[in-house]
């Protein structure tokens, strides 16, 4: 599970019931654009991801076990790799941020990523000046 949390969860938490979610686009002028995106939800699941990853074969146990944060998180960006237990039309197909990251590598650009459990999920896409990108 990930993202933003039930309503009763989110009181729990001493939340509002609803959540928070920030998009911001800065113009970095001949640095290129940014995106971020961030929500005030329950932050990744890192053992969860990390205990999907080995159910799909990814990681071996040991190798799940010397991840770090950043490592763990990575793992999102597998090919097929979700931690939903359904299938569904919004998730569960494994074609998110994997084909994220793929689109925005296609344009010489970068994804970032930053969670604290319990407070927040980030992204940040940064994607080349149009003359940046053309010239790679």
């Amino acid at each position: 599970m990930h993202g933003i949390e039930a309503p009763a969860e989110r009181r729990t938490a001493a939340k509002s019931d609803f959540g928070r979610l920030t998009i911001e686009f800065a113009d970095r002028g001949s640095q290129g654009v940014e995106l971020t995106v961030k929500d005030d939800g329950c932050g990744l699941q890192l053992e969860r991801i990390k205990k999907v990853a080995i159910e799909r074969g990814l990681v071996t146990p040991a190798q799940a076990a010397m991840l770090d944060q950043r490592q763990t998180m990575a793992l999102i960006f597998r090919p097929g790799f979700s931690t939903s237990d359904q299938v569904t039309s919004d998730a569960g197909r494994g074609a998110g941020m994997d084909l994220v990251r793929s689109l925005v590598a296609e344009r010489n650009g970068r994804v970032g990523m930053a969670t604290a459990k319990g407070r927040y999920t980030k992204f940040k896409i940064w994607l080349p000046a149009a003359s940046q990108a053309a010239a790679a």
